[in-house]
């Protein structure tokens, strides 16, 4: 069953990126989930467009604290892992959280429309034009969750376990132990202890935990 009648705030993040994007359409319930449909176009800085895309984007329940899932409706992207499609046929705009901390809490649908959606089809007109991605990418699932911690962190695999033991709670460092970011400051009140009011993004390290420990 299909219902207009969706979350105020949703509503509102709807019709402000509207202005922007008006090929997208209204809001919408299914099967308990807020989801929406609709076209976006892809223009360049030079106002030159490069084509469109017709999507559905899914509104997670921790929406704003995560930011929204988006799908392309029409397979014009290769359901492969090489081109960024999760099993579930969502795209993968980038490592969880790497996403998650982009925004902070704080995503809004034209922020996450402009800063990763567009971008992320852009590049992939790019690379049907050209057979590469513009500015290269992390590889799809765990080697690609590696990658990004290896490029983030600058420390060898087994220190990015450590400290994602410590981010996710699974392990919990000593008193005295400085955290890892160079502030001087102890894990318990600085990462570790901003990084626990963020129960989305406490979850998302320690997935990222247990799928790089299984990889090792």
């Amino acid at each position: 069953m299909v219902s207009f009648i969706v979350d105020r705030a949703i509503l509102t993040d709807v019709l402000t990126a509207h202005g922007k994007h008006p090929g997208l359409g209204p809001p919408f319930l299914s099967s308990g989930r807020t989801r929406l449909h609709g076209q976006l176009e892809v223009i360049d800085d030079e106002g030159v467009r490069w084509g469109s895309f017709l999507v559905t984007i899914l509104f997670p329940s921790a929406y704003p604290q995560a930011p929204p899932v988006l799908f392309e409706d029409q397979r014009r992207i290769k359901q492969e892992a090489d081109w960024h499609v999760n099993n579930d046929g969502s795209l993968c705009l980038g490592p969880e959280v790497s996403e998650l901390r982009k925004y902070m809490g704080r995503a809004s649908l034209l922020d996450w429309l402009d800063r990763s959606a567009l971008p992320f089809l852009a590049n992939h007109l790019y690379k049907e034009r050209t057979g590469d991605y513009l500015n290269g990418e992390f590889a799809h699932g765990v080697q690609g969750i590696w990658e990004y911690y290896l490029d983030e962190w600058k420390c060898p695999q087994g220190e990015v376990l450590r400290r994602l033991e410590f981010l996710s709670g699974v392990k919990t460092p000593g008193i005295p132990e400085q955290c890892f970011c160079g502030s001087g400051l102890p894990w318990r009140s600085c990462h570790l202890s901003n990084d626990k009011l963020d129960r989305v993004l406490k979850k998302a390290y320690a997935t990222d935990f247990m799928r790089l420990s299984r990889s090792t």
